[in-house]
């Protein structure tokens, strides 16, 4: 009995690293570009008192549109044409979003093929808001970002 409990604890490892060979064979046969999803973004430039562009990478040759409402609940929301991530492009896209309210907040969603990414589900919508009218005065923010690689340049300056 002893001889057979020490083969079992023995064959566990063995197992493990089988079914880990054989799952990782299944994966690999998967298309290239995994699930349809964003990369890197959404950014928002470019906004006018009617219109705004978002900017987004995806992982693969896929299509991009843009959900949006003026409630965060996402009632009633509108959703843009369709813009196609193409990899001469590097699968970047910008969606232009036209017809806005002026100085009007709007919540967005990101969806790719038609679907909102798993990883951002878990998320509040995103948000903005358009420009005054022309002649308008009005206090606005400035942000600047960058995509640094510390393990790369430890010295980066914006």
């Amino acid at each position: 009995m002893r001889a057979r409990s020490n083969l079992l604890r023995a064959s566990i490892p063995f197992l493990l690293i089988c079914i880990f060979l054989t799952s990782g064979t299944a994966t690999a046969a998967r298309d290239d570009d995994g699930y349809p999803r964003l990369m890197q973004g959404p950014m928002v430039g470019a906004v006018t008192p009617t219109q705004v562009k978002i900017w987004a990478r995806t992982t693969g040759e896929y299509s991009v549109s843009i959900e949006y409402a003026t409630n965060f609940e996402m009632r009633s929301a509108t959703t843009s044409e369709p813009v196609a991530a193409k990899k001469a492009d590097d699968y970047v896209v910008v969606v232009e979003l036209d017809g806005l309210e002026p100085a009007t907040e709007y919540f967005y969603r990101i969806l790719v093929n038609g679907e909102g990414d798993k990883y951002l589900k878990e998320y509040p919508a995103f948000r903005f808001t358009t420009a005054p009218p022309p002649g308008t005065a009005t206090t606005f923010r400035v942000a600047f970002g960058s995509c640094p690689k510390f393990q790369d340049d430890r010295v980066q300056p914006i």
